[in-house]
């Protein structure tokens, strides 16, 4: 299972959505979004925005099968936040068991 979690800081007005989508790809080639974070908030800026998302990935083949995550609809005021001492976006992966 992948659980990801998404901090946003919006510095100015006039962004109503900002995204981060999980894409996964079971044939190293060819990447589909499972999952989509999206947080806003049109009139106010100096915020922190989060959300969180979970998707189940069966990994039959390692070397096939990857994932990544990426920003969408973002205005050039909002980044996503990170930190060396805490999590602030990022993701965690769980091994449920053999399928």
């Amino acid at each position: 299972m992948l659980k990801l979690l998404v901090e946003l800081q919006k510095l100015t007005n006039g962004d109503a959505v900002a995204q981060c989508e999980l894409k996964v790809t079971l044939d190293n080639s060819f990447y589909q979004t499972v999952a989509t974070v999206d947080v806003g908030n049109l009139g106010t800026s100096g915020i922190q925005l989060q959300g969180s998302q979970q998707y189940i990935f069966d990994v039959t083949n390692t070397t096939n099968n990857k994932f990544l995550l990426r920003t969408g609809s973002m205005a050039s005021g909002t980044f996503v936040r990170g930190s060396t001492t805490v999590t602030e976006t990022g993701f965690t992966v769980i091994r449920l068991g053999d399928t």
